[in-house]
């Protein structure tokens, strides 16, 4: 024990960098995890629709979504959710549809910061995974 004083203060230096980059790495992690969205699989979604009332906003494209979507998806651009959108939707778990391109973390955390302190769910690999479980789609446009 003598030995370990003696050799934190013979390199006092560098223990603080190790203390320092601990710290900022578990704040990154805890971080990280706020952050985070939740990916739920499509039999969990239904789950959440039918006993959470969860609503499923749908971030595709307007001719994706109208070749199939999950019925009572709601269809919104990725663009429009920074316009307090969901805001109706505040009590409610929101699942979202996102289409391969759209990172889903960085949108979940944008929604986060500008105050959605409800369920944020992704739909885990997205409408390929719904449609290959064989669970319902509409394939009619539903205008929001």
């Amino acid at each position: 024990m003598q030995q370990f004083s003696q050799f934190i203060v013979n390199h006092w230096a560098m223990c603080l960098t190790l203390m320092i980059v601990f710290v900022m790495i578990v704040i990154n992690e805890i971080m990280a995890l706020k952050t985070k969205s939740q990916e739920v699989s499509p039999q969990s979604a239904v789950n959440f629709i039918n006993q959470s009332n969860a609503v499923v906003i749908d971030l595709r494209d307007a001719n994706s979504y109208a070749k199939g979507h999950i019925i009572d998806a709601i269809h919104v651009n990725a663009d429009d959710l920074s316009k307090n959108k969901l805001h109706k939707y505040k009590n409610n778990p929101i699942i979202f549809v996102f289409p391969r391109e759209l990172q889903p973390t960085a949108l979940i955390k944008k929604l986060r910061l500008q105050g959605a302190n409800q369920q944020l769910m992704v739909l885990s690999k997205g409408m390929q995974a719904w449609q290959a479980a064989e669970l319902p789609i509409v394939t009619n446009l539903k205008n929001v």
